[in-house]
């Protein structure tokens, strides 16, 4: 080979190489991120914490306002101080100041369609910072809010007045949690046209709380009411001129005596209690689901009778019992109690035996029952 002709195939080579190794360089020194338009970079940080996005607001001048556009806001007092210290309710105040902040820069421009809020420090005396907050949201066009008043070091006594849903015309979904649930104190009622959904956790029930969501929440369609206090031997009233009600959850709640109901849409009921509670079912014609997990046997009486005869319409039935009695059907029941019930669901617990032959004379009083599901997988000893 003509030495000439190698030492130009070897230069090629190393200019080739060069060539490469700055293409390389070249496309790793480029700022792909900065390229990219600000909807697509503002979507990106929707997908992190608030806490995380809020901090990209140092990266740079056009990263500042990024976080102000941001659906989706999510407040933990956590973030800012220590919870579980005895100083944790001097140090609210940061918390406070904090979304003072926050609304105060907020554009009304910029939506918000989710805002959760989860401090523990927070008491009356910021009831005043906490109405405004409630304002703004109303103002940015809130769907989904939730309050999380927990606290580590003592219970919290932030009122919660249902008079503030008013001020958020675009609310669908409420969720409070450990705070004072009280009616709307003023003559002249409003109502709300755009709540659907009410979830009650921890929350303190004061008199006609429960009354005010029902008669002024024209669109609602799910209540959960989970562990939750009322005053000593309430009698809850489940009724409304325009109520839309359709699904209806009362689990673990203290001081409840009786529940009436008088909702013509409702379907589905769910019930959950250590107590019997006495059901007075008015109307409820199209009610169909009914899911009953009581800790007391003294329930089973009602629903292997009256039940039936308050509910002929029921189609799907699901109970849990604790303790079982081994005799379940003590006297004979009605023929066809219920003559549309479709699908049975039995539940046994807490150690003691059930006799399985006690179960027929129910069954046979539901001609149409296409599935029985039994679950006693808790229980010592099962007699057939």
């Amino acid at each position: 080979m003509n030495p000439a002709h190698v030492i130009i195939a070897v230069s090629a080579i190393a200019v080739l190489t060069i060539l490469r190794r700055n293409h390389r360089r070249r496309i790793s020194s480029k700022d792909f991120i900065n390229e990219l338009p600000d909807d697509i970079l503002i979507s990106i940080i929707t997908r992190m914490r608030t806490k995380d996005s809020t901090r990209m607001s140092i990266l740079s001048k056009r990263w500042r306002n990024f976080y102000k556009f941001l659906p989706d806001i999510e407040f933990r007092c956590r973030d800012l101080i220590d919870c579980s210290s005895k100083a944790a309710q001097d140090d609210s105040n940061l918390m406070v100041e904090a979304v003072d902040r926050f609304f105060s820069l907020r554009s009304e421009n910029s939506k918000i369609r989710y805002f959760s809020f989860c401090c523990c420090g927070l008491s009356k005396s910021h009831a005043h910072h906490f109405e405004r907050w409630i304002c703004s949201l109303g103002k940015l066009g809130v769907e989904e809010l939730v309050l999380d008043f927990r606290c580590f070091t003592h219970t919290s006594d932030l009122p919660f007045s249902f008079s503030l849903v008013y001020e958020m015309p675009s609310l669908k979904s409420l969720k409070l949690d450990l705070c004072y649930l009280q009616p709307h104190m003023e003559k002249t009622q409003c109502n709300s046209h755009s709540l659907q959904i009410v979830i009650l956790h921890n929350v303190f029930v004061l008199a006609g709380g429960l009354e005010c969501i029902l008669s002024t929440c024209l669109s609602l369609h799910t209540l959960s009411i989970d562990s939750c206090y009322f005053r000593p031997k309430s009698k809850l009233s489940v009724s409304g001129q325009n109520l839309q009600l359709k699904s209806l959850y009362i689990l673990d709640c203290t001081c409840i005596e009786s529940i009436r109901f008088c909702a013509s849409n409702l379907m589905t009921f769910e019930f959950k209690s250590p107590i019997t509670v006495d059901f007075i079912f008015e109307h409820v014609p199209q009610l169909q689901s009914i899911f009953l997990f009581v800790y007391n046997i003294d329930i089973l009486p009602y629903i292997f009778g009256k039940l039936g005869q308050d509910l002929p319409q029921l189609k799907s039935l699901a109970f849990a019992v604790a303790p079982v009695l081994k005799n379940m059907c003590k006297g004979p029941i009605e023929s066809n109690l219920f003559s549309k019930l479709k699908q049975l669901d039995f539940r046994f617990y807490k150690y003691t035996g059930v006799d399985l032959i006690s179960v027929i004379p129910f069954l046979q009083s539901c001609p149409l029952l296409q599935e029985f599901h039994l679950d006693v997988s808790l229980c010592n000893t099962i007699l057939l």
